[in-house]
């Protein structure tokens, strides 16, 4: 079984368990989702772009000072530097890979929702073409009876206005 078919199984499952619309996720899929959220807000920006400026601001005083290690304030500073941002990098990489993996998976069921509905108009329209043939062959027909009502009300008329006397008014 592929894996494209694995997951339009499991897909399939979850329209089964869950009627609300939500996805059913898992511990990591969810923190993922918190994170890539806060990534993206303006917020986030604004603590990065303070914790950068003081770090820049900070930096020439806490490399001459023995605040920290002397590893981490030497020349070679930006190791260590470089190897936190580098994991924080990958992981919010796999983050952003995660919510962007929900969302195709979204997109996907949608995707299939608007075919479903494609169908359904389809078959609605030939239903309603197929409707609207049999009232144009209706309406021909009773046009075409429409001389004869016309003759059998006529014939109606002088037969009654020949049996009915006119009515005489009484004295």
């Amino acid at each position: 079984m592929s894996l494209h078919e694995q997951d339009s199984k499991q897909d399939n499952k979850h329209d089964e368990e869950h009627d609300d619309g939500e996805e059913p996720t898992n511990r990591f899929v969810r923190m993922a989702d918190r994170v890539s959220y806060a990534m993206g807000t303006w917020q986030n920006i604004v603590v990065w772009f303070v914790l950068v400026g003081t770090w820049f601001a900070l930096g020439p005083y806490i490399a001459h000072h023995s605040i920290l290690p002397s590893w981490f304030t030497s020349n070679n500073f930006n190791f260590p530097l470089n190897t936190v941002t580098t994991i924080a990098e990958l992981y919010i990489g796999f983050l952003v890979g995660a919510s962007t993996n929900r969302t195709e998976r979204h997109n996907r069921n949608q995707a299939d929702r608007m075919e479903d509905l494609e169908r359904l108009i389809h078959s609605e329209l030939k239903r309603n073409t197929e409707i609207t043939d049999d009232a144009h062959s209706i309406a021909e027909q009773v046009k075409a009876q429409v001389p004869l009502l016309e003759q059998t009300h006529a014939d109606v008329t002088r037969l009654l206005t020949t049996l009915i006397p006119a009515s005489v008014p009484e004295a």
